[in-house]
Formats: structure tokens, C-alpha cells, sequence
């Protein structure tokens, strides 16, 4: 309702001096992600995610299931859709360099294509006076090391499905690039993620024990890759001058939530193009329309997972899908070593965390502080 009092309000766009200020395209396009949450199985389901006061007083979950819920999440996207064709349209970067247009659609403001930009600074003398978020600026710590698990599921270049075989992985020639299991992949790999043998600085990236990288304090790494999305390439040269936003909500979004949604409403025949378009921007080949409905979900959901790694989608994917499996499913690493330039691995379990064996429910939610609780509101399920 707040998004739709707001929009007619608000210009359409706004000019770079103004790049971060709300939009109409922003309130319509926030309302689709907040319809898209409330279609979700843990709000729109036959059952709660879990008992308790909250839950059956229908705080936390609608009471039952009704596939209107995702009929409203289709209903919004076209409304973005009608109102992007009378305007000056917002669209996917893309101009044929993979690569480039994936990290322009997230990094350069005012690329056309991200809907919702926010700061916390707009300093331009050092990249350190409040341009960078903490969640970024730690990556140049040794954090954000990212899992083996997220690694594998970024596809092949052509699309298909990563296939190396860990439990008799191969042996990478550092001479010979076409022998590196991280070779010709989905190209949003590599703005993603740190990856062994990738260009950096100038030179080719060593993350195995004891490799310049993976030692550093600036890029230390724990699990054999880690964040490199909005940091690049960790130096003043390509971050000095820029200032540094977050893409809160992209169009890319918008497309991807109506495929999900057209799905849901048994139209996965038309929500097909609408995947394939942040696909196709990187060069994958079409999926192939052979999935039923369970795959197709599967397959945005991953497709959720790539384009938006480290925009923070991922976590209320999972909890929004009620996807206890994820969280209690083992981790993996990858120890990787170098012997006079041939270069081995060896997955590694990451040691168990408390979720994988007391997993609960109740985390889908936090709890409300105790002196809130107090002055009477209802506490989440679980806590």
C-alpha cells in the first residue's frame, strides 16, 4: 500500500546528480519483491514454519495457501514492465563483453539498469572515508571466503553444468590454463569470486597454500576463493574516484522474480524468456524447455544465486523457500597446493556448525528484543 501511495509521487528516473534518490520505478519495484516474500511458502503455505503464539494468531504466516498470492507477484512485475515501455526504460547492461556488462550492472551507478542505489558516504579523496561497508571493506581481511559448494554452482561457459569431480580431482598445469577445473566458466564466477589462475593486478592469481594470495592479509584465503565482488582488484587504482553503492534491488530482480512467479502459476512455458535474459547477458545457451515446474523453481533460484552473489538475495531465498536442507547440509573447501608447478586439490570438509546438526526453524525469523516482548508484542515462533 506505501509503495502505491508513494509512486505516482515520484519521477520515473532521475539524473546522475541525483542517482540514489527514490523513484516510481523503485516503489513498483520494492512492491514486487515485497509481494514476491508474501507468496513465499513461509508466509504462504498450509502449515506454519513453526508453532507457536505468533503462528496461530497469523502474525507470521497467512493461515493457508492460495496461488492468488503469486497471481499479485506477476501482476506487479507487469505493471513495472507497462510503466518501463512509456518511459525511459531501465535495462539489462548489455553489449556483448560478459564480463564487463556483469560487473558495469552492479558497480557503475547510473548504468540504467539498477533501480534501487544507496551509499553510506559520496567521499571521493580515499576509498576508506566511508565509501566502503563494512561487510566489504572486510573482505580485504581474510572474510567472505566463499564454500566449494557455492563455487560448483556456477556452470560451464555453454551453460551446462559444472562437472569436475572432486573426489578424483585433477591436476593443473599452471602452464597449461586449459587444465585449470576453474577454466571457462559462467563469467560471473570471476567477478564473484577470487579464483585461482584469474587475472589480478596485472597477474595471474595464486590461492594455493602458500601462493601470494593466499597468504596476504589483503586477500587472505581460507577456503581456496573468496569475495571479490565490489572490491575488484583490492587496490586504490580501480576503486580511488568511485563511489561506492550498493544495487539494492536491479531489474534483473524484477525478471527473475516474475519468472519465478509465472512458474508458481503454472505459466512456465512463458517464464522461460525471462530467465534466459540474465542468462543469455553473460553468454550462457538457453536452458532448454524440458523442466517441469520443481526444476524450473530450482533453476531460478540458482539462476537468483549467481546473478546476485554477495547482494544479499541468497539468505532470504532460502529462508523465504523454507530450505532447512541448505542449512544443515556439509560444507566443503578446497586445499589446493602447488609442487613445482603442478598444482593439485583436495576437498575438504568445513568444520560442522551448530546449524547442521540443531538446526531450528525458528532462525527463519529473529527473535524481537525481551523489553519489546515485555510492553507485549508477541514473540516469534521458537524463541
Amino acid at each position: 500500500r506505501l509503495c502505491d501511495e508513494a509512486a505516482p509521487d515520484l519521477p520515473w528516473s532521475v539524473s546522475g546528480e541525483d542517482d540514489g534518490r527514490f523513484t516510481r520505478a523503485a516503489a513498483m519495484a520494492t512492491k514486487v519483491r515485497v509481494l514476491l516474500f508474501a507468496a513465499s511458502p513461509l508466509y504462504n503455505d498450509s502449515q506454519p514454519f513453526l508453532d507457536g503464539a505468533a503462528s496461530s494468531q497469523h502474525m507470521t504466516w497467512y493461515g493457508d495457501y492460495q496461488e492468488s498470492r503469486w497471481q499479485d507477484v506477476v501482476d506487479a512485475c507487469e505493471e513495472v514492465f507497462v510503466e518501463n515501455g512509456k518511459n525511459t526504460p531501465y535495462q539489462l547492461v548489455q553489449t556483448g563483453d560478459y564480463r564487463q556488462d556483469y560487473q558495469d550492472s552492479w558497480f557503475k551507478r547510473g548504468n540504467g539498469e539498477v533501480i534501487v542505489s544507496t551509499r553510506i558516504g559520496y567521499k571521493l579523496n580515499d576509498i576508506w572515508d566511508g565509501n566502503l561497508y563494512f561487510y566489504q571493506s572486510s573482505g580485504w581481511y581474510g572474510c567472505a571466503c566463499a564454500t566449494l559448494n557455492y563455487v560448483d554452482m556456477f556452470p560451464m561457459a555453454d551453460g551446462s553444468p559444472c562437472n569436475v569431480d572432486w573426489e578424483n580431482p585433477p591436476v593443473f598445469d599452471w602452464n597449461k590454463p586449459e587444465t585449470n577445473p576453474f577454466y571457462d566458466r559462467d563469467p560471473r564466477m570471476y567477478e564473484n569470486l577470487v579464483i585461482l589462475g584469474d587475472t589480478w593486478r596485472g597477474r595471474r592469481i595464486e590461492t594455493w597454500v602458500g601462493g601470494q594470495d593466499q597468504v596476504s592479509l589483503s586477500t587472505g584465503i581460507t577456503t581456496g576463493t573468496k569475495m571479490r565482488k565490489f572490491l575488484l582488484e583490492h587496490d586504490d587504482a580501480t576503486l580511488r574516484g568511485s563511489v561506492m553503492h550498493w544495487p539494492w534491488l536491479r531489474l534483473a530482480e524484477v525478471y527473475l522474480s516474475y519468472a519465478e512467479a509465472l512458474n508458481e502459476v503454472g505459466r512456465t512455458g512463458e517464464a522461460y524468456e525471462w530467465l534466459e535474459k540474465t542468462r543469455a547477458r553473460v553468454g550462457l545457451k538457453p536452458l532448454g524447455q524440458n523442466l517441469d515446474k520443481i526444476g524450473f523453481r530450482k533453476a531460478v533460484l540458482q539462476e537468483r544465486t549467481l546473478e546476485f552473489g554477495w547482494e544479499e538475495v541468497r539468505w532470504f531465498d532460502l529462508v523465504r523457500w523454507k530450505m532447512a536442507d541448505e542449512f544443515k547440509k556439509t560444507l566443503y573447501m578446497l586445499e589446493i597446493t602447488n609442487k613445482d608447478g603442478q598444482i593439485s586439490f583436495k576437498r575438504k570438509a568445513i568444520k560442522d556448525r551448530y546449524w547442521k546438526t540443531d538446526f531450528s526453524p525458528k532462525w527463519y525469523l529473529s527473535a524481537f528484543p525481551v523489553d519489546e516482548v515485555q510492553k507485549g508484542m508477541v514473540q516469534n515462533p521458537g524463541w
